[in-house]
């Protein structure tokens, strides 16, 4: 839910701040529930440890990656940029902004995911 009130901080479109907070819902659910049955679901053990441990590292990972993959999207985007008008141009700014969330979380709860059943294996 934070991420829903921070997106509505900035002008953004609020579809699209509400569609990437759905799917981001969706995704949280899904890849949690992933994660407890790849840590044994109820016979496992500390899966709020494993979790914890393993969300900053690979957090960090990503971010970096998806720091310079946003610099090379943003200089290609940019020769483009000139060809289109300002209100066609913010609302695909705004789709953008909500593809990058949604890819990022996608990306760090399958990332944690795959460590969780490699450290249980």
């Amino acid at each position: 839910m934070s991420f829903f009130a921070l997106s509505q901080t900035g002008v953004e479109e609020l579809k699209i701040s509400l569609a990437g907070f759905v799917i981001n819902l969706g995704l949280l659910v899904s890849w949690i529930n992933a994660a407890v049955k790849a840590n044994g679901g109820e016979k496992g053990h500390a899966f709020l440890n494993h979790f914890i441990a393993l969300y900053l590292p690979i957090t960090i990972k990503i971010t970096i990656f998806a720091i310079v993959v946003m610099i090379c999207f943003e200089l290609i985007f940019n020769v483009f940029k000139g060809q289109f008008d300002e209100v066609p141009l913010a609302h695909m700014d705004a789709i953008k902004s909500a593809v990058v969330d949604i890819a990022i979380s996608f990306l760090i709860y399958w990332r944690i995911y795959v460590a969780i059943k490699k450290v249980n294996s």
